[in-house]
């Protein structure tokens, strides 16, 4: 049920009383719609919207309802026809002037009315837009979901929504710009008009973005905007055109012009991004050459990485400075180049031959944790490309090895090579890192298999983290790792509890379909719903979901989880619960 219609339940206050032999008389009841009772004219407009289309014959009656001074019967009205559906379209151009209302909820039932009618109220749609802009949020709501009921057609809807651009509240704008971009290229015609109106002009920009390469048409009219007198429109006409991608080939002289001598800080950055976007090379390598040398550090490492995008010969002569500018702009005391270097470090066409020495260094010179996970995800999404360095590293001692571990647990399946070196480090003297090299070989999942005997052997480690670990690595390891299963059995008899449940999950993953196996484990897992760690509890809310008539037993205790302060663990208890009652 929509919104509206909800409140028109909890709204029905009084109820009309049937008349004798059940059947209620629809001209009696719009003769009623004039009776000086307004209490009365609100009752009959109920007992008619239970009618539905069998009430047509009252349309002229509810019309006029919608225009008394009552913004009760107002409403009562518009709810009544709503009812009706397009037999009601005589009430268009009452329920459309009802949106101009000094009352929010007449305003809001008259959108509702007009998008129940459908089609029949397409005359509605320019008003209908304009309530888009509504100060109240329900009548915004309303007037979106009657428009999306009564399609209008994009040919007169779009010019609509691109007038909306001009407004001066940019949540008004935001929405128009959502509507425009979902359009697509049938938007490009009244986006390319909006260009022309100032006081739009940003704003559409910002939905030729969105768009992006099927908004090529607006290209020139874009080019117009770059001689904007507002720095942010000539910025996000910039942005636009690199959006776009090659069409926009014909302004890189233009957007050299710019990113040289433009005013503006940020319409020089965007410049410089536009020129790697655009493609056009012969234009684009010398600009960027030169901005390399600026004195802006932000301006210098946007360069860098549009040149490293652009250059095809390896050979080029600022190369390695660009390549430089971007890992020392790693380390950089501004966040922006930190963040842009971050980026930049993980692209494809950053030259492989430079990756590798620089992932030492990179990561060596690293010491702030957030600013190293950064890099690390980064790093990540190159995937095979980082693990002959990883596992380089991974004979070295201190940071580097463990940001290395870390590196490959990110990258998952595809660090399947680092298996034998991580099989190595396994036997470290530090615990710390046979516990990383655990969690990155259960991060690589089946592929590392092979490794179950040394895994198993640390099920008896001195250490707690270790051994939790080993049963991580052993349960993503999976049916491959079946030989695992006495020694997990063996740990589900600890006296380290977290080692039980551990264990437990490990041998599941294992083996799914064990009966004696799922059966002994629900003990296990209901004791684990009471552990003072919401990611045990939620393991187990999660498994005994998965445990299907052998966790019948935990039922109780699933609801008692149902209360659980943690949202995530009550979700799981509650799908849980679902799935045994199947």
């Amino acid at each position: 049920m929509r919104t509206i219609q909800f409140l028109v339940v909890l709204g029905c206050l009084v109820l009309w009383v049937s008349r004798a032999g059940g059947q209620d008389d629809v001209a009696a009841l719009a003769r009623e719609l004039d009776a000086p009772d307004v209490s009365a004219r609100i009752e009959a407009c109920q007992a008619l919207a239970r009618l539905g289309v069998k009430a047509e014959a009252a349309v002229p009656q509810l019309v006029r309802a919608l225009q008394a001074d009552s913004v009760e019967l107002q409403r009562a009205a518009a709810l009544a026809l709503a009812e009706m559906g397009e037999g009601a379209a005589a009430a268009v151009p009452a329920l459309t002037a009802n949106l101009k209302s000094s009352d929010a909820l007449v305003r809001s039932y008259a959108a509702h009315a007009l998008g129940e009618l459908g089609p029949a109220a397409r005359e509605a749609t320019e008003a209908l837009i304009d309530a888009l802009a509504d100060r109240d949020a329900t009548v915004r709501r309303e007037a979106r979901d009657a428009l999306r009921d009564i399609r209008p057609g994009k040919e007169v809807a779009l010019p609509l929504f691109a007038r909306m651009l001009t407004t001066s509240d940019p949540a008004d704008a935001a929405a128009a710009v959502g509507v425009l971009a979902e359009a697509g290229a049938a938007a490009i015609p009244a986006l390319t008009a909006a260009l022309d109106n100032p006081d739009a002009a940003y704003w559409a920009c910002l939905t030729l973005t969105e768009i992006g390469a099927a908004a090529a048409p607006a290209v020139p009219q874009l080019g117009a905007q770059l001689d904007s007198p507002q720095p942010e429109v000539r910025l996000q006409a910039l942005l636009a055109l690199a959006a776009i991608g090659p069409a926009s080939q014909p302004l890189a002289g233009k957007i050299v012009e710019l990113l040289g001598h433009d005013e503006a800080a940020g319409v020089r950055y965007a410049a410089a991004y536009a020129l790697g976007a655009l493609g056009d090379r012969s234009a684009a390598l010398p600009a960027l050459t030169a901005a390399l040398d600026d004195q802006d550090e932000f301006l210098r490492i946007i360069a860098a990485w549009a040149y490293v995008d652009l250059v095809e010969n390896d050979d080029s002569p600022a190369l390695d400075r660009a390549v430089k500018i971007i890992l020392d702009g790693i380390s950089s005391a501004d966040h922006r180049v930190r963040n842009v270097a971050t980026r930049a470090f993980a692209d494809p066409d950053l030259p492989r031959e430079q990756l590798q020495p620089a992932f030492v260094r990179v990561l060596r010179g690293i010491d702030d944790p957030a600013q190293m996970s950064e890099i690390i995800a980064a790093l990540a999404s190159l995937g095979a490309e980082v693990i002959p360095p990883c596992i380089r590293s991974l004979e070295t001692k201190g940071p580097l090895r463990m940001a290395s571990l870390e590196l490959l647990a990110k990258v998952g399946a595809d660090a399947a090579p680092a298996v034998p070196a991580l099989i190595a480090t396994l036997a470290d003297a530090d615990a710390a890192v046979r516990q990383e090299a655990l969690f990155a070989l259960g991060a690589i999942g089946p592929a590392a298999a092979q490794a179950t005997p040394p895994v198993m052997a640390l099920l008896q480690d001195q250490a707690p983290d270790v051994r939790h670990a080993a049963c991580y690595a052993l349960g993503k390891f999976g049916p491959d790792a079946r030989a695992a299963l006495p020694a997990l059995r063996k740990a589900t008899q600890s006296d380290d509890e977290f080692l039980q449940l551990a264990a437990v999950w490990a041998a599941l993953k294992i083996a799914p379909d064990d009966a004696a196996l799922r059966q002994a484990a629900v003990p296990h897992l209901i004791q684990g719903l009471q552990d003072v760690r919401v990611h045990l509890r939620l393991e187990c809310a999660c498994l005994l979901g998965e445990l299907g008539d052998a966790a019948q037993s935990a039922t109780a205790a699933l609801q008692a989880a149902q209360q659980d302060e943690n949202a995530d663990v009550r979700a799981a208890a509650t799908r849980s619960l679902e799935s045994l009652q199947k």
